[in-house]
């Protein structure tokens, strides 16, 4: 169950992701508050490219340079848990993944 504090977070989150800051700008920014609701070892924050048939990530944390690229690029897109991701419409963590 949510607490007050978990409450006005989410409505922080609200109010960055309706700025008028650059995207990358917003992005740390929920990064931030999205840590003091569930502290994490490393996050991104990603956006789906319709073109490409991809996502491409708009800020991480946590993640070394070669893992981001290996998550961004399509070297996993034959792997089993790409087809849970693609289906799942919120946060995946990973323990949810098979």
């Amino acid at each position: 169950m949510y607490g007050a504090a978990d409450l006005r977070c989410v409505r922080r989150i609200s109010s960055i992701i309706a700025d008028t800051a650059s995207p990358a700008e917003r992005a740390e920014g929920v990064l931030d508050e999205l840590f003091h609701l569930i502290p994490y070892a490393a996050a991104q924050i990603c956006s789906w490219d319709d073109q490409r048939q991809t996502h491409y990530t708009i800020a991480a944390r946590g993640y070394p340079t070669a893992v981001r690229m290996a998550l961004n690029g399509t070297r996993y897109r034959d792997d089993l848990v790409w087809q849970f991701l693609e289906k799942s419409d919120g946060a995946v963590f990973w323990k949810d993944c098979p």
